[in-house]
């Protein structure tokens, strides 16, 4: 497992470093804090979101492209359990920026759309949280019986 720390650069690159932990626990470790103070994070944080799924890579045989399949998506936070067994998330990351329109082409059940593992969890676990620029998919993926 790993702590992760994601941002964005002035480019608009998105920047991540990781820290190896042997296992996932309700509390921050001294080496965490130590890990999160040097990426300027000092503010308490919290559990408020747990997310599990399994995760298929491919990769090309020249290496220059991969397709990350993630399925299974699960939530959970104290007081509540989301599973999605029948939405799966495809990330392409090629030097061809049309591999995934080559590859799914006719295929109405794959379409192309900004996606937060993140945010989709954390909207079903909060849905106080405001949340009108997802309800556009969410309804596609509703209609669709994905969710």
């Amino acid at each position: 497992a790993f702590l992760e720390h994601k941002f964005k650069s002035n480019k608009g690159k998105t920047i991540k470093k990781r820290l190896r932990i042997d296992m996932m626990s309700k509390s921050i470790s001294d080496e965490e804090q130590q890990f999160l103070r040097d990426n300027e994070i000092v503010d308490p944080l919290k559990n408020v979101l747990e997310s599990e799924f399994l995760r298929v890579t491919f990769v090309s045989k020249d290496y220059s492209s991969r397709i990350t399949l993630d399925m299974n998506l699960e939530y959970r936070n104290e007081m509540q359990t989301f599973r999605f067994p029948k939405l799966s998330v495809l990330e392409i990351k090629s030097s061809d920026p049309n591999l995934g329109s080559k590859m799914f082409k006719g295929n109405s059940e794959i379409f192309q759309t900004g996606f937060s593992k993140y945010c989709f969890g954390m909207i079903y676990l909060y849905p106080q949280l405001k949340n009108n620029n997802f309800k556009p998919l969410f309804l596609r993926l509703k209609k669709m019986g994905v969710i």
